[in-house]
């Protein structure tokens, strides 16, 4: 894979191979490093966290919100669901660092996703 884009954050990590369309998502915060990569043709479902119908309502505030994350169904139904969580209520407020990662990886999946092969471009939970 050639990482052409990537970030860290708490313990995890996101990359993307832009010529290859795939995304490694890496988790330590756990007893044990977990990862994922997958290609994005592999999505039926891709769900952001708020959706993306409540990001357009008007006076919506990300300051507001209990969760930033995305969420992967796969065609294949016996492959877990990947979700990458950039915030959670409870863990502390939100920054707006967190707010700009989770913006910025929603736009980078969502362009090189191909909708015409994805069976639901919900942006939806």
């Amino acid at each position: 894979m050639n990482i052409s884009e990537k970030d860290f954050f708490n313990e995890f990590a996101i990359g993307i191979d832009t010529s290859r369309n795939k995304i490694i998502y890496l988790d330590w915060s756990g007893p044990e490093m977990v990862n994922f990569i997958f290609d994005l043709k592999d999505v039926k479902v891709f769900e952001s966290v708020p959706s993306y119908g409540e990001q357009n309502k008007k006076n919506f505030n990300f300051k507001k919100v209990d969760r930033l994350g995305l969420r992967f169904h796969f065609k294949e139904s016996a492959k877990p669901d990947v979700n990458i969580t950039f915030y959670i209520a409870g863990f502390g407020r939100i920054t707006d660092d967190e707010v700009k990662l989770f913006t910025k990886w929603l736009g980078l999946i969502r362009k090189k996703l191909d909708t015409k092969s994805l069976g639901d471009f919900r942006h939806s939970a």
